[in-house]
């Protein structure tokens, strides 16, 4: 057995989703939802000029082989001292207004904030239905935000001992200017002395593997090359991953031809997989999700359907932000509770400009 193949459960369907990544896959995840997500979130720093740094396993996966690596489920990025209160009076109110549940970590309130968005509920482990008898969870989009001092030796430290560099010594000077760099489409700013930050926080990510994430060990193999490993991982996941659901493949998605005006109306309760049966075998060209859970497949049916026209479903607040987080894949929405209409409005209206870039020209003049 390869040591990448014990990161999969090959009793599960094996397909690769942009919601929730391989439904396969037993580690935390980063999926294309995920980065969709963040892709916003980043928009809105740099919209307002935040002078953050992404830093920890982003950076991480940067020294490696420039791109995020499959197990990050969160982004994290420092903010120095001086920067908080503009970024807690502007920053913090605007990414409310889109939607963004922000808050302080609970056992480190004052040494940062938690961004989250793609919450189904309180907890990561809760499900939605993938196929007949299959329930996968979808990842929370979470960036989080580390208030950042420096004490009179130099080195880092967070204000209430929260992260890994907290503890690890790291230099101040290795962080300003920062260097700019593209990261899975991204324009970030890292350390200035990234790689070795990541050395003296991690030790010698080249030649070890450590599949690891919110104080889970998913597998951990010293003295082991990462490009082996790497190799090994990417071949697991050709050899055994489809990009379809079980209901299809290739060439019934390409032998399929909508028909203008056709409806589909899905079921509560109903799987992702029967979802795309349920379209396949109407011919349909507009979809009407039943329930908001099922908005966290958009993505990955506008993927299978590209002129699909998705209407999607809200119940409560989070499943409106989420419809308008995910904006680019649902062309109307619903709700039977107009202050929810009302709040999903508002909060599409800020996206909105941060789209058009209408954002942030007056924040710029406020940072210094």
């Amino acid at each position: 057995m390869s040591v990448a193949s014990r990161l999969f459960d090959f009793s599960a369907p094996a397909v690769r989703t942009d919601a929730v990544g391989y439904t396969h896959a037993k580690y935390a995840q980063y999926t294309r939802l995920s980065q969709h997500i963040y892709t916003q979130v980043l928009q809105i720093f740099d919209a307002f000029e935040l002078p953050y740094y992404l830093f920890a396993g982003s950076a991480l996966g940067y020294v490696r082989n420039g791109t995020m690596l499959p197990w990050i489920d969160d982004l994290d990025v420092i903010l120095f001292e001086e920067h908080i209160p503009y970024f807690e009076a502007e920053v913090v109110p605007f990414l409310k207004a889109c939607g963004f549940n922000c808050f302080a970590p609970r056992q480190f309130q004052g040494g940062g904030f938690h961004i989250l968005a793609m919450q189904q509920g309180g907890k990561r482990d809760l499900t939605i239905p993938f196929a007949d008898g299959v329930d996968v969870s979808v990842p929370w989009a979470q960036v989080d935000v580390f208030y950042t001092t420096v004490d009179e030796n130099g080195f880092l430290r967070n204000p209430k001992g929260w992260g890994l560099y907290d503890k690890k010594d790291v230099p101040a000077d290795w962080v300003a200017p920062g260097v700019e760099v593209e990261l899975e489409g991204w324009k970030t700013r890292l350390f200035s002395k990234y790689e070795e930050d990541i050395l003296k926080e991690y030790g010698d990510v080249l030649n070890n593997v450590l599949v690891a994430s919110h104080g889970r060990v998913f597998l951990n193999r010293p003295n082991m090359k990462w490009d082996d490993f790497e190799t090994d991982f990417r071949a697991v996941v050709a050899e055994t991953t489809t990009e379809y659901p079980p209901c299809c493949d290739v060439g019934r998605l390409e032998a399929f031809t909508a028909r203008p005006g056709q409806l589909c109306v899905s079921e509560p309760g109903q799987s992702f997989d029967a979802i795309v049966a349920q379209l396949l075998e109407t011919g349909a060209s507009e979809l009407h999700l039943a329930e908001g859970v099922q908005t966290f497949w958009a993505m990955d049916l506008k993927r299978l359907f590209p002129s699909l026209r998705i209407r999607a479903v809200f119940g409560d607040e989070r499943e409106a932000y989420r419809a308008a987080h995910m904006r680019s894949f649902i062309d109307d929405v619903s709700s039977e509770d107009p202050d929810l209409l009302a709040k999903y409005e508002a909060c599409l209206a800020q996206m909105t400009r941060l789209d058009r870039g209408d954002i942030g020209a007056a924040a710029a003049e406020s940072v210094s």
